[in-house]
């Protein structure tokens, strides 16, 4: 005589269909999101664009064509025109007539901060709106 078992007692188990479904589930939103997450934190190429200010009332001016401008200072530092590229997400270079200078770069909303590792210079600039 088979033994009653009553079914409160009886570990469900899930189908494997269900598990691999609710595992696809799982992989489909997380890449969603890091997608999102990728597309809301823009690019630094995109982030650099606009004008900064620093602390000492210097500006500079980046274009989204890949130049900039730093005005001059009457009677002390002429106007210049600056090319710049983003060798990689941390680092902006920047060619002033045929004079290279790369220093790392971090933006985080309206501050901008440049680094230079040989000397642990730190300039910080804020976005002018």
């Amino acid at each position: 005589m088979a033994k009653h078992v009553p079914a409160s007692t009886v570990k469900r188990q899930f189908p494997k269909r269900r598990l691999v479904s609710l595992g696809l589930v799982v992989v489909v939103v997380v890449l969603i999101l890091a997608v999102a997450w990728f597309l809301a934190t823009p690019a630094p190429q995109k982030a650099v664009v606009g004008k900064w200010t620093n602390s000492h009332g210097g500006t500079v001016d980046f274009y989204a064509n890949g130049k900039g401008f730093i005005p001059g200072v009457s009677g002390v530092i002429s106007d210049t025109n600056f090319s710049y590229t983003f060798p990689d997400s941390q680092h902006v270079a920047i060619d002033i007539s045929g004079q290279a200078l790369t220093v790392g770069i971090k933006i985080a909303g309206d501050k901008m901060t440049w680094s230079n590792g040989l000397n642990n210079t730190v300039y910080v600039y804020t976005r002018i709106p």
